[in-house]
This record gives structure tokens, sequence and C-alpha cells, in this order.
């Protein structure tokens, strides 16, 4: 039997963004499978930018959401509680995507009903011309329960590349920690998901173009101490709060060589991570090497893998 097709939200966040809006706008609507809701969020933007968010959104297909400034997750969660789709596209106002991509995607969840959450590859516009391509193949990234469960460790991607099913954005937005996510609350979106339960999977082929203008949000900021150490606590005390919402024991180290056969191809980088879940963990020296030496065999010979 023909599995039914998924309906798709796209979900523009905006704010300031009056220059680029159009193109983000006119890069949804021109999908050769076009969204069921394209939603625009505009997050109290000054009087020049809403000007043009409003022509943007002046076809009848787009529908705008004009709301006091509040951040960029106050965005997520007010776009999230207006739409109705099966799975929803996060879109920066600052970028936009390739006409191939909601096709590229949906086509990922019809074939693979497990997978929650996807991250797109994209290629980076920088304003002088240059066009960095990531490209790479597909892959199974399994699940992050573990992996996320006591402090955030990104399994994902940038806004713009970002899909998740309904079923899990329902479990934890929306998320009223506003404090510390007017910008990058992509991370929310991938933590949120990876405690949620989302089996995530990565798409290889750049279909999302990331402009890289100088007025971003967070790119090109580079490591400024107080703010990388801010970033880290509401890191933690989002995984904190979300870990309590979700109803999640204290210590998940137990299940980490379970949940790590999960991952396809795992990368030395994934081994690496598994393995200090464990020594971090309050596990028995007797139950940590042999948590240990399971993770080792997973990676080192692959057969102890789940099967799809």
């Amino acid at each position: 039997m023909k599995r039914a097709s998924l309906t798709a939200t796209c979900l523009i966040n905006h704010y300031n963004y009056g220059a680029f809006i159009g193109d983000a706008v006119e890069g949804a609507l021109r999908q050769s499978r076009p969204f069921d809701e394209i939603v625009v969020v505009d997050d109290g933007s000054r009087p020049a930018d809403i000007e043009r968010v409003r022509a943007a959104c002046a076809d009848p297909r787009v529908r705008l959401i004009e709301k006091p400034n509040g951040g960029q997750l106050s965005c997520f969660n007010v776009g999230y509680a207006r739409t109705r789709a099966d799975v929803v596209f996060f879109l920066d106002a600052d970028d936009f995507w390739d006409p191939g991509y909601l096709d590229a995607v949906l086509g990922v969840y019809e074939r693979r009903p497990d997978v929650g959450f996807v991250a797109a590859a994209h290629r980076i516009l920088h304003k002088d011309g240059r066009v960095v391509e990531q490209s790479r193949p597909d892959r199974d990234l399994g699940y992050s329960v573990v992996r996320c469960h006591r402090r955030p460790h990104w399994v994902g991607a940038p806004t713009s590349c970002l899909s998740i099913r309904r079923e899990i954005l329902e479990r934890f937005l929306p998320f009223e920690a506003f404090v510390g996510w007017r910008t990058c609350a992509d991370e929310c979106l991938v933590i949120g998901a990876s405690l949620a339960g989302a089996r995530k999977y990565e798409l290889g082929s750049p279909h999302v173009n990331y402009r890289v203008h100088g007025g971003n949000a967070w790119h090109g900021r580079g490591n400024v101490p107080s703010e990388v150490l801010w970033r880290r606590l509401e890191g933690m005390r989002m995984c904190e709060l979300l870990r309590r919402r979700l109803g999640l024991p204290d210590d998940l180290a137990a299940c980490a060589h379970w949940e790590f056969r999960t991952v396809r191809d795992p990368r030395s980088s994934d081994y690496r991570e598994y393995c200090k879940v464990v020594a971090d963990s309050d596990l028995g020296w007797g139950s940590k090497l042999k948590a240990r030496l399971d993770l080792w065999m997973t990676y080192r010979f692959g057969h102890k893998r789940e099967r799809a």
C-alpha cells in the first residue's frame, strides 16, 4: 500500500533582515513540491524592515504574523503554535533554499517513518562572492538522547537546514525559556529533538544557501570568552529543564552502548563522545568497563550495530 504524502510547513523567523526576506520567501514559494503552509513570524522589526517583510508576504500563499520583539526562540514558539503540518521546516530570513529542497527532505521522511529530524547540508555564500559547498554522503545519525542528556551536544545543523516532525516538536515546544535564546535558538531545536527521542538523519546534498553578510546574529562573532561562557551555561540549563519536562531519569549512561549501535558508520568523534558519557557517569567501575568494551567492539567491528 502506498504511504500517504506528508504535509509540510515553512516557518521563517524574521528580525531586521528586510534586505534578504524577499529571497527567503521566494525560495519557499518556488519549491518543486509546494509547501502546504508558508508562515513568516516577524519579531518586532524596525519600521523600514517591517515594510519590506509585508511586501515580501503579499502573496496569498504566505501568512505573516507580527509580534513584539522576544527573540528567535519566541518566533519558533509562536510559529509552531499557528501551524498544523506533519513536518516543520525552519528558515532564517537571510537564507534561502534551492527549488528541490523540500522534495529531497520529504523523501527521507516518507522512506524512513522512523526518522523524526533531518539536518541538510548547506553551501556558504560570502558577501565577496565566494561559495563554499559542504557536500557529503547521506548518513543515519541514530538517536542521541543519552549523548545530550547531561550537557548539550550538537547533532544537527544551522536553523535553515533543519526540519522536524510535529510529533517530536510537540514534546518540547513551546519552550518558555527565553533567557539566552534571543539568537542561536537552533540549539534549542537540535537539543530538544535529541532529548525528545528523535532519530536523526543527515542529508548530504547541499540544497540550503547560508548567507554570510556581516550582519549575521552569530556567524563570525568569534570566541568571545564571556559569550561562550554564558552560552554554555544556558545550554546546560536548557538540558536540565528539558530533561525534567520530558521525565528523563538522572543518569542514562547504562544505555550509551545501545544508543551508539543506532549510529550508522560512526566516526571517531562519535566514539570518543560516547566514551566520555560513560566515563562521566555514576556507573560503577565494572559497568563502565563493560560499556567501554561494548562501545569499542561496536566501533571497531560494527557487527553489533542495529540493523535497519
